[in-house]
């Protein structure tokens, strides 16, 4: 999936439209910079929720209601953490998802070809924040979607994922900066 994102991050990479847009979350252009800030459009909820897969191999990606400016990193960072991925351990079992999210980063950001893994969890850390607080405003707005998340679960498990990436971030930090 890694590879994947990459190919479409670098296909809408020129893609610079003129002026302001209107996206899901708000209006404006997208802003310019250097390789890993400027901003580009995203997918922004890239989860294997959100991905459609025949005889294992990966025929389309739905779900584009979100997609919007971002950066690179912070699509990534999503990325990270659903497909590592982090959640709590009996979450993992339930999903049957391998039980290394350790050596699931590293071949992300292999696969993504980030060779400087320096602040890339700082990253999924800010995303989980702004996953949470986004689901939260959403919610005090009444936007029916975002109320229905908060109803089920959504944010608690959230706020478990962010106690995961924490109690094991120095551990993952190491294995991904050596690598």
């Amino acid at each position: 999936m890694a590879a994947i994102l990459r190919e479409h991050h670098d296909a809408v990479a020129d893609f610079r439209p003129a002026g302001n847009h209107t996206w899901r979350f708000g209006s404006g252009p997208l802003t310019d910079g250097p390789f890993d800030s400027a901003q580009i459009v995203c997918h922004n909820d890239i989860a294997p929720y959100n991905i459609v897969v025949r005889d294992g191999r990966v025929v389309g990606i739905i779900d584009w209601d979100l997609a919007g400016p971002g950066t690179r990193a912070w699509d990534v960072a999503f990325a990270a953490w659903t497909f590592a991925p982090i959640h709590d351990p009996a979450l993992v079992h339930e999903l049957g998802a391998p039980r290394d999210p350790a050596v699931r980063l590293r071949i992300l950001c292999e696969r993504y070809d980030i060779d400087d893994r320096t602040g890339f969890l700082d990253v999924v850390a800010r995303r989980m924040v702004a996953s949470i607080d986004g689901i939260e405003t959403w919610a005090a707005r009444g936007e029916p979607a975002f109320v229905r998340m908060i109803a089920d679960g959504h944010v608690e498990r959230m706020r478990s994922d962010q106690a995961v990436l924490e109690m094991h971030r120095d551990e993952w930090n190491a294995m991904l900066e050596q690598a």
